[in-house]
């Protein structure tokens, strides 16, 4: 039997009511582009846990020798199927495949050899690439949603190069705010990249 007719599909069906878990590899950047699949009726949830006990399951169902930003998004994954915290039948995986030289096209490999060690293979890990490596059709990167995602980025880059000064603007204005979601949507990457934190959003709201 292929490696492709062994593979679970992540199919049309299993997107209505699946939680899809991605690693926190690129938190501020998926935190934006997560918004964007939900609008495409995709559930995403990016994965938060972290410390020793993220090493220690991915040296558990991976070989040590394998690179350590391999192993630690693995533990990471494998983690946190064993937290409780989902539900395993109605969960998928998603990771990104370059399909290049580079070893991280093997990672979908390495993740899916982890869940058979562990007894769940039956959980389907979808491969996020753009050169057709992998097809899924409950999971597909339409042109639509990839300039959505594309404008987000630049979004975000902006944001990021030029936040001194939007910090600024949003609190000169923040009186005409539509509402705290607006400022909950921006803080979190100005929080990664300027230690601003939600709590100061909502102080400096609450006084408007």
């Amino acid at each position: 039997m292929s490696k492709e007719m062994e593979r679970v599909e992540f199919t049309q069906e299993m997107k209505k009511d699946y939680t899809i878990l991605v690693p926190n590899m690129l938190p501020v950047h998926f935190g934006f582009l997560l918004k964007v699949f939900e609008e495409y009726g995709y559930r995403l949830k990016i994965l938060e846990n972290d410390g020793q006990a993220v090493v220690d399951a991915g040296l558990k169902y991976v070989h040590n020798d394998t690179c350590y930003p391999a192993l630690l998004v693995i533990g990471q994954f494998m983690d946190a199927l064993h937290s409780g915290e989902y539900d395993l039948h109605k969960t998928a995986l998603l990771i990104t495949q370059t399909g290049g030289g580079c070893r991280a096209s093997n990672y979908i490999h390495l993740l899916r050899k982890a869940l058979k060690k562990a007894g769940l293979d039956y959980i389907p890990v979808i491969s996020l690439n753009l050169s057709g490596l992998e097809k899924n059709s409950g999971f597909k990167l339409t042109l639509p949603l990839l300039r959505k995602a594309l404008a987000v980025l630049a979004y975000w880059l902006l944001l990021y190069l030029f936040a001194p000064w939007s910090l600024l603007l949003l609190f000169l204005t923040g009186a005409w705010l539509p509402s705290l979601a607006a400022l909950q949507i921006l803080y979190p990457a100005l929080d990664q990249a300027y230690g601003l934190t939600q709590r100061d959003a909502d102080i400096e709201q609450e006084k408007r």
